[in-house]
């Protein structure tokens, strides 16, 4: 193995630095445009081998962080649904930080992050991540945990 940033992957690979390397982000939509071939595709191969979507990301609380999981959970909500409700508005801000530039491309890339799990995870965003964590456990890559793993239901008025 050859440590690197995600972004470095890529250029590696297409220069013969190394045989092959795993690709993430805007990295999925692009790689042809190194030359490169996909040996195997991460995401599907998990749907198929266990039966739900890959958890991309979460936004994590500390059970101690002194702030009410009901109200975050609220706030995140909001954002999110402004965020899709107004597409073109982060735009700008995502350019900042993309490695990336093609808006198309941009636009796939959010795509996998901001979705209708980002909204509500429902049963199936939460047995993907049950899965992963047990995944984890299962390899010893995670530590135990205790308690809950997701916020209770938003309340009225939270």
């Amino acid at each position: 193995a050859v440590p690197m940033v995600f972004h470095e992957v890529m250029p590696a690979v297409a220069r013969g630095e190394v045989a092959a390397g795993v690709v993430i982000h805007e990295g999925r939509f692009t790689y042809g445009g190194y030359g490169l071939v996909a040996v195997e595709d991460l995401g599907v191969w998990w749907e198929e081998r266990f039966g739900v979507p890959v958890p991309l990301g979460g936004i994590l609380l500390r059970r101690d962080a002194g702030v009410e999981p009901v109200r975050v959970q609220r706030l995140v909500r909001e954002s999110v649904a402004y965020a899709l409700a107004h597409p073109d508005e982060p735009m700008a801000y995502v350019r900042t930080h993309a490695q990336e530039m093609d808006e198309e491309v941009v636009r796939s890339h959010i795509g996998l992050y901001v979705n209708r799990f980002s909204l509500d995870l429902g049963d199936e965003g939460c047995r993907a991540v049950e899965t992963l964590l047990h995944r984890g456990k299962v390899g010893e890559t995670f530590p135990r945990w205790e308690g809950p793993l997701f916020p209770p239901e938003e309340l009225p008025g939270a």
